[in-house]
């Protein structure tokens, strides 16, 4: 076991993506959207440790490799009890409180994470996310070890173990919910920057060439400002359809 932190940042990634297979290793610009969360992730002052979480499955091994030439730590655990493998990397790399990432989300807002991560710690809070309409893709959660070794024990339904915190923040009996605006330069907006599917990454794509062209930065706020002023590209995904974890239930 590695020594406890107060904030660390636990993403979960995987090759065997059902829409877009090997999306963490796709290129956006110089970087693959796996670094890109990564470098995102350590420019949040409150963040302390990163973690890589993947799975035993062999064809994540490149996962593994990745995570370790960049310098961040790697657990390896269930493919599908994705809660599990939170716990386990609780067990292993100890946090009193976790930020939850996906490796489909290059551009994770640092500044609006920071905000989240004061906010949920100032409350003691167990499960905290952005308030309002924020774009798809640009933040993350906020949670509480306590809350994830609480739901680990509670919850044994498919859909509670696959997307690690519904059975956080569908029980606020049980556990103290908070959300927390983010900046207006970056919320407000139904826009999609998440990569899940080919349309994703093709306006991912073109939002980091569209702005390396100008010599701005391939962030969150510039991304927004983009589409803002160019209304036309958020068509490029505008279709896809997010998955709904509640229909799993029914």
């Amino acid at each position: 076991m590695k020594s406890a932190v107060d904030v660390e940042a636990i993403i979960q990634a995987r090759v065997g993506s059902t829409r877009l297979p090997e999306k963490v290793f796709l290129k956006i610009g110089p970087s693959t959207i796996l670094e890109w969360v990564i470098e995102r992730l350590r420019e949040v002052a409150a963040v302390e440790r990163v973690v890589v979480a993947t799975t035993n499955a062999s064809r994540d091994d490149l996962i593994e490799k990745m995570a370790e030439r960049l310098g961040v730590a790697v657990f390896r655990g269930e493919e599908d009890d994705v809660l599990d493998r939170f716990y386990r990397t609780l067990e292993t790399y100890p946090a009193k409180t976790i930020v939850r990432a996906t490796a489909d989300n290059p551009l994770l807002d640092p500044a609006s994470l920071e905000m989240m991560i004061r906010a949920h710690i100032a409350g003691g809070h167990d499960h905290t996310g952005g308030g309002g309409v924020i774009p798809l893709g640009l933040t993350a959660e906020v949670v509480s070890s306590s809350a994830i070794n609480i739901a680990w024990r509670q919850t044994i339904e498919k859909p509670h173990r696959e997307h690690v915190t519904p059975y956080i923040y569908t029980h606020p009996e049980m556990f103290r919910l908070a959300s927390v605006p983010v900046s207006p330069k970056i919320s407000g907006r139904y826009y999609r920057f998440t990569v899940d599917t080919g349309e994703d990454y093709n306006l991912m794509t073109a939002i980091h060439d569209r702005l390396s062209v100008k010599g701005l930065a391939f962030c969150a706020e510039e991304a927004v400002r983009l589409l803002d002023e160019n209304p036309e590209l958020a068509v490029m995904n505008g279709g896809v359809v997010q998955k709904d974890w509640r229909k799993e239930l029914s």
